[in-house]
């Protein structure tokens, strides 16, 4: 099988607690060990929050912290960005801007686990965005039921 450039989104920098951090590293690492190149991306507009302090605010430092320690503790160091859309510059930790934008366009899969990555223009320039639901039922039941923003966004 030809190694895939895989990226995996979601929020455990923003959500730093041990559930939402598992949802991610399980996909980063099973991933790593089939042999393919992942990095993490969290690319978002909203604040993240900083469980030493109990706040939300738009300072990253904490995220990315703990992104720079998963990142070193499962083999993905430097293949892994913060990006706070949320403040002017699109500012980043981790790895630059630029290279977030040519991994979205160059990923062979990109993979939205939770849907929590909100779309951006930079995003949106990839074909190849797959939603990875970690709660099996929610949204099939709101499909079923017909709520056009989820049936909209899938």
């Amino acid at each position: 099988m030809k190694r895939k450039r895989i990226v995996v989104m979601g929020f455990m920098g923003s959500m730093p607690i041990a559930g939402v951090i598992w949802q991610h590293i399980h996909y980063i690492v099973g991933l790593q060990r089939l042999g393919h190149d992942v990095f993490f991306i969290e690319d978002s507009a909203r604040l993240p929050y900083n469980p030493e302090t109990f706040e939300v605010t738009d300072e990253f430092d904490y995220a990315a912290k703990v992104l720079a320690r998963l990142a070193r503790d499962f083999d993905f160091k430097n293949r892994w960005a913060y990006c706070a859309r949320y403040l002017p510059g699109n500012p980043t930790a981790g790895l630059p801007l630029k290279k977030i934008r040519q991994l979205y366009r160059e990923a062979d899969a990109i993979l939205n686990v939770c849907g929590t990555q909100e779309f951006n223009d930079d995003l949106l320039v990839s074909d190849r965005i797959l939603y990875v639901e970690s709660d099996p039922g929610v949204e099939q039941i709101k499909i079923d039921k017909g709520v056009k923003s989820t049936i909209q966004y899938l």
